[in-house]
């Protein structure tokens, strides 16, 4: 067992299954059938070796010395922990379109705990998008999150010009972001959370976890079912995705 993956069936031999049990085995098959492949933008674990191997991350170098950039209820149950590379197009097609329907469904309602966290990897505008963000975040954490997606929806033109104009236009303070950028002030925290998502076995972007599990393809659908998985039988009230699309 992959200490990163889900949990294996503890039963054996003919015995039967708790519903509960099955049920989730049931989840977490549909869940590998969605996609047969990892998608995203790969490469990550030839930039740094993997020193880890997933798991609950404990004795993990820390996550650096920033605060985590959080959506939703900071005391749910459930968390998802997203790395992304704002040069990566994978990243860009999952913050613009799967990010929403998570907010809709369960972010904005207070159901999950929604973590950002960086992991440059795929050229200099990677790491200078991320130290933006960074500045902005410790400037105001919640404009964080409309800073990132106008990111992304400008990734062909990544720069200091655009990290600059951007935080202006949100009425931030533009200097300091663009300062960030071109000094790479926040490089040493930004190493770190690269290095932990390594640790937890991730080879591409965008990597998810929910809880401890790591949820290989970025669907709506693999991540819905990884919820319901972490949630356990309180859930099984009805069909995975009911309301909800891909």
């Amino acid at each position: 067992m992959d200490p990163g993956d889900a949990p294996s069936d503890p039963t054996d031999g003919n015995r039967t299954a708790p519903p509960s049990t099955t049920r989730r085995r049931a989840l977490l098959g549909a869940a590998s059938l969605s996609t047969a492949a990892l998608a995203g933008c790969t490469g990550l674990t030839e930039q740094l070796p993997v020193v880890g191997s997933g798991g609950d991350g404990s004795g993990d170098r820390a996550l650096g010395t920033l605060a985590t950039a959080v959506m939703g209820n900071p005391d749910a149950d459930v968390t998802i922990r997203v790395w992304e590379d704002f040069a990566c197009p994978h990243c860009r097609e999952f913050t613009m379109d799967t990010l929403p329907k998570l907010r809709k469904q369960y972010i904005d309602p207070g159901e999950v705990r929604y973590e950002h966290h960086d992991i440059p990897f795929l050229g200099d505008s990677s790491w200078t998008a991320a130290n933006a963000g960074r500045a902005v975040h410790e400037q105001n954490s919640d404009a964080f999150w409309d800073y990132s997606k106008r990111l992304y929806e400008n990734q062909d033109s990544l720069g200091v010009d655009l990290y600059a104009s951007v935080a202006n236009e949100m009425g931030l303070n533009a200097e300091e972001v663009r300062n960030a950028a071109e000094n790479r002030t926040y490089d040493d925290t930004l190493e770190a959370d690269k290095q932990a998502a390594i640790d937890r076995g991730i080879e591409a972007t965008p990597g998810i976890l929910v809880n401890d599990t790591r949820v290989k393809t970025p669907s709506m659908r693999s991540i819905q079912i990884a919820i319901e998985v972490a949630r356990g039988p309180r859930t099984a009230t009805g069909p995975i995705g009911t309301n909800s699309t891909e």
